[in-house]
């Protein structure tokens, strides 16, 4: 079977993908270099998450934190591109 992103209305503004992303590759990183601990207690991640919560007013759902609804990938695209989320993504790129 073949999930097509761009047809799934039902998925559009749930939990922000750039916050997703960035604690996944934050904790990625930290397991490299702490492999008997969890990446759970990451202090980067947490770091991450705080930063994220001031800057939306620890609103997480998507749909909240750009206030738009995107009926597909192309339109969620061309939000991002044209500077869409900059703070937040800006806010989850320096850290």
């Amino acid at each position: 079977t073949h999930w097509d992103i761009s047809r799934s209305q039902e998925r559009s503004g749930s939990g922000c993908g750039a916050l997703a992303a960035a604690v996944w590759m934050r904790s990625l990183a930290w397991c490299k270099t702490h492999q008997s601990g969890s990446a759970m207690k990451n202090p980067k991640a947490e770091s991450l998450l705080q930063s994220f919560k001031e800057v939306t007013g620890s609103r997480f759902l998507c749909t909240e934190v750009s206030g738009q609804r995107f009926n597909n990938l192309e339109e969620h695209d061309y939000f991002i591109r044209n500077g869409g989320c900059g703070k937040v993504i800006e806010t989850l790129t320096e850290r």
